[in-house]
């Protein structure tokens, strides 16, 4: 079973990996003006800096090559370093590079869409987090990559939502298969260790904190927090975490199904989550550093290339029509005319991995005052389902302009908190 299911997925990477050298114009190579703007080390040069887990010097080295032939050699080195077992920070440039080729060049046949592979590799990516995470003592740290991730791959789950059942099923399984099929051959993966609340604990006692610019659109001071340099995550015992990845294995194919399905990723009416047009800038890891939050001012923010700051914390989403007749009402307004509130339920994952946190979702409420849209703001992706799941069945009181009934956009939050957590 395990055999076929990878042929499967040999055939699949052949295909879209075809597409993409197909499709790219090598000509855009000489479009770049800048001689260092479009440039990659040798491989042997980009194995060493994985090798030595330099992760800042391997965003840096990676980040350049956009087009051309450079940019297709790089693409070839992340999937065969990816598919020998490499590290979870491959799997985030490579979903990035290739929604970039794919949303470009929208395919018309999904098997042969470079969409459908940077969905894939977010769900296998986002498997890396969870299964390998568990090694981690530090478990805010794999939940705030697990965050990154969906900033990332949430466009590209969302293009996988729009494909019928079957498709999304199959692809989830490839993505499976490839766990799978990779975990003999994955090292301890201390990336997914780091930017966690013990690193910025250790910055704020024994590190160096000082104040960086606070990103447009939010107000206050931004603190920059480096970890002292010998301060390095700590894993746990093989008998503490292997239960933790049995379980998450075990549970696995419905976590994913639930964040690719199309039924997880509609509103109230059936349609669509509105997919971001594409993802942030690529994933800069450095070695140290995380960044606290000021009065006013914004967590999760980078200095010395940390990847939480390069990752956006601001969705880009597709424009709906034009909709006069649609007013922006703030939260606290909008829970005023709340008639109909259903609990989520906790996903049972996510409470043995000790997940909490608030899941922030942009809702398009009807003139009926029945959810029509749903956005994904933020939150975690183990909670994100629960929360679309239960705002779907809100209703809210009509809201009256000048006496008549209009469609409403506002913000929903969604809180999952464990007792005695």
């Amino acid at each position: 079973m395990f055999k076929a299911k990878y042929d499967g997925f040999s055939r699949f990477a052949c295909l879209v990996m075809l597409s993409c050298i197909c499709l790219i114009n090598p000509s855009l190579a000489q479009s770049q003006t800048p001689a260092r703007a479009n440039i990659l080390p040798s491989d042997a040069e980009l194995d060493a800096l994985l090798a030595a887990r330099n992760w800042g010097g391997l965003s840096t080295a990676l980040s350049p090559a956009t087009d051309g032939e450079p940019f297709m050699r790089k693409l070839e080195w992340l999937r065969s370093r990816i598919l020998a077992g490499g590290p979870s920070l491959l799997g985030f440039s490579y979903v990035r590079d290739t929604w970039r080729v794919g949303i470009n060049v929208k395919e018309p046949d999904p098997n042969k869409d470079l969409r459908t592979t940077a969905g894939m590799f977010t769900l296998y990516t986002l498997e890396l987090i969870i299964i390998d995470g568990a090694k981690c003592e530090d478990q805010s740290a794999p939940g705030h990559r697990a965050e990154q991730l969906m900033q990332f791959g949430g466009p590209a789950l969302a293009y996988l939502g729009t494909q019928s059942n079957e498709f999304v099923a199959d692809t989830v399984d490839i993505a499976i298969a490839l766990e799978k099929k990779t975990a003999p051959l994955r090292k301890e993966d201390d990336l997914l260790c780091r930017d966690g609340l013990e690193q910025m604990k250790a910055g704020m006692e024994r590190g160096k904190q000082h104040e960086v610019t606070t990103p447009s659109g939010h107000i206050g001071k931004t603190i920059a927090v480096e970890a002292p340099p010998d301060w390095a995550p700590t894993f746990l015992p093989p008998e503490k975490y292997k239960p933790a990845q049995d379980k998450a294995r075990a549970d696995m194919k419905s976590l994913l199904l639930q964040l690719a399905h199309l039924e997880q990723n509609v509103g109230g009416n059936g349609l669509p989550l509105s997919p971001a047009i594409s993802p942030p800038s690529p994933p800069m890891a450095g070695a140290s550093g995380a960044v606290a939050r000021a009065p006013g001012g914004v967590p999760g923010g980078q200095t010395g290339g940390v990847v939480g700051g390069i990752v956006s914390s601001t969705p880009v989403a597709v424009p709906r029509d034009a909709a006069p007749q649609c007013v922006l009402v703030a939260q606290g307004i909008s829970q005023g005319l709340l008639l109909s509130r259903v609990q989520p339920e906790y996903p049972p994952l996510a409470r043995q991995a000790r997940i909490q946190g608030t899941v922030v979702l942009r809702a398009l409420i009807g003139k009926d005052g029945s959810i029509e849209e749903l956005t994904l703001v933020s939150g975690h992706p183990m909670l994100v389902p629960a929360a679309i799941a239960a705002v779907k069945q809100f209703k809210y009181k009509p809201y009256l302009l000048n006496g008549e009934p209009v469609e409403v956009e506002t913000e929903v939050h969604v809180n999952f908190a464990l007792s005695g957590g």
